[in-house]
């Protein structure tokens, strides 16, 4: 799976936890004339749920990204590396062969 879904999945899930967390701040609690405690008990635990959705989601979205021999971060975007005139010039399959042999 692509990285940028990672990385969509992630914030749609730490979106969805806050806004859990900000519907329970604002739907409030409420004690009826029994005296029973009357909440939306349901956000409090979808909120702890999709936070860890997010928080799962982005430490392997990070160890996708680190580089195990070096430990660095490498975003591996080879499109963007080189950008030849023409297919036809003669330094665009010489610097294309350098790219493949780096990734």
């Amino acid at each position: 799976m692509n990285r940028y879904y990672y990385l969509a999945s992630m914030v749609l899930f730490f979106g969805l936890s806050a806004s859990c967390w900000l519907g329970y701040q604002l739907i409030g609690a409420t004690v009826d004339e029994n005296g029973l405690l009357v909440e939306v008990f349901a956000l409090i635990p979808l909120a702890w749920f999709f936070l860890l959705l997010g928080l799962i989601t982005g430490f392997y979205l990070i160890w996708k990204i680190v580089d195990r021999k070096s430990g660095k971060l490498v975003f591996k975007l080879k499109q963007y590396l080189y950008q030849p005139s023409s297919p036809t010039d003669s330094s665009y399959f010489t610097e294309t062969k350098l790219l493949a042999a780096k990734f």
